[in-house]
C-alpha cells in the first residue's frame, strides 16, 4: 500500500478525500487550526515544519490540499499568496530530491470567462489574485515530473453544512426563506465524493500532469437553486434573482468558467450531472 499524506485532510475538500483514500492508500492527513483527532499538526508557513512532518512521513504520494478559499481575501491580503507559493515551492523541492508524486488541486478560474467550456490545453488568464496563485503554483509544480494537477469548479458535497451554497441553500428553502442566486455567473458543480474517485482513479491509471475534473452540468448559480428546489421539493418562488456585479465583491470573477471534461472522461472515469449530485445527496441526509 502506497503511504499517502494529505495535507488540509481537515478542509471540506480534505474530508471528503480522506476515507475514499483509505479504501486504496496507507493515508496520513494534517490540519491547521481546529483539532481533529488522527490528523497531525501542520502550519504551512512554518517551513521547518513542514520539512519535519515531510521527512518523518516520507510518502510517495503528497496531495496538496490546503488553501485559503475566500476569493476576496486574496485581493488585499498579499502574503496569503506569498505563503502559498513559498510552501508549494518547498513541497515541490521535497518531491523532486525524494521522487515522491505530487497532486496539486487547481480552478476554474485561471480561465476569464469568455470562451467556455474550456479544456486543459486552453491558455489562462486569472482575473483575480486567488487565480493568480493558482496559476503561480501550476507553474511551479508543473516543473516537476512526478505530478498531477487537478482543476476543478464549485465543489459541493457533504456535509452540507460545509458546502457553501449548496448547504445554504437547502437549508434556506427547507425553512421556507428566500434565497439570493447569481444568474449569470456560470460553473461546472463537482461532487466531492466525484472528485475524490477520480482522483483516485488517475493515481491508479499512473496519470500525470493536467486534467480538468468537474462535473457535466454547466450552470448558474440560480440554476443550481432551482435544480436543489425540485430534488428537495421546495417552493422555487423563494429564489431570487441577482447579477453577479450587485454583489459587489473584491476579486473580478469570470463570467463562464465551465470546464470540458472531455481528456478525463477518456479514461473512463464518470462524473455526476447536477441533477445526480444533488440526488446523492438527499439520499445520504435522508439516511441520517
Amino acid at each position: 500500500m502506497k503511504k499517502v499524506l494529505v495535507i488540509g485532510a481537515s478542509g471540506f475538500l480534505g474530508t471528503a478525500l480522506m476515507p475514499s483514500l483509505k479504501e486504496k492508500f496507507d493515508v496520513i492527513g494534517t490540519f491547521f487550526g481546529e483539532k481533529k483527532e488522527g490528523l497531525i499538526e501542520l502550519d504551512l508557513n512554518d517551513s521547518f515544519k513542514l520539512d519535519k512532518v515531510l521527512n518523518e512521513v516520507f510518502p510517495e504520494i503528497i496531495i496538496l490540499a490546503a488553501a485559503e478559499t475566500n476569493v476576496d481575501a486574496y485581493e488585499s491580503n498579499p502574503e496569503i499568496s506569498e505563503n502559498q507559493i513559498n510552501s508549494a515551492q518547498q513541497i515541490t523541492n521535497w518531491c523532486d530530491s525524494n521522487n515522491s508524486f505530487l497532486v496539486f488541486f487547481s480552478t476554474d478560474s485561471v480561465f476569464d470567462g469568455t470562451k467556455a467550456p474550456y479544456n486543459e490545453s486552453d491558455d489562462p488568464n486569472p482575473l483575480n489574485d486567488y487565480s493568480k496563485n493558482k496559476l503561480e503554483i501550476e507553474k511551479i509544480i508543473k516543473k516537476l515530473e512526478n505530478h498531477l494537477i487537478l482543476r476543478t469548479s464549485f465543489l459541493y458535497g457533504l456535509p452540507i453544512a460545509s458546502s457553501k451554497f449548496v448547504g445554504l441553500t437547502i437549508t434556506k428553502l427547507l425553512n421556507k426563506e428566500k434565497v439570493f442566486a447569481v444568474t449569470d455567473w456560470k460553473r461546472t458543480p463537482t461532487l466531492t465524493k466525484d472528485f475524490a474517485l477520480a482522483l483516485i482513479q488517475l493515481i491508479e491509471k499512473n496519470q500525470k500532469g493536467l486534467f480538468h475534473v468537474a462535473g457535466t452540468s454547466s450552470v448558474s448559480a440560480f440554476e443550481m437553486a432551482l435544480a436543489i428546489a425540485k430534488e428537495f421539493n421546495a417552493e422555487k418562488n423563494l429564489i431570487k434573482k441577482i447579477k453577479g456585479k450587485e454583489l459587489n465583491l473584491p476579486a473580478v470573477r469570470p463570467l463562464n468558467s465551465s470546464l470540458n471534461i472531455s481528456k478525463l472522461q477518456s479514461l473512463g472515469v464518470k462524473m455526476s450531472s447536477l441533477e445526480q449530485g444533488l440526488k446523492f445527496i438527499h439520499e445520504k441526509i435522508k439516511e441520517k
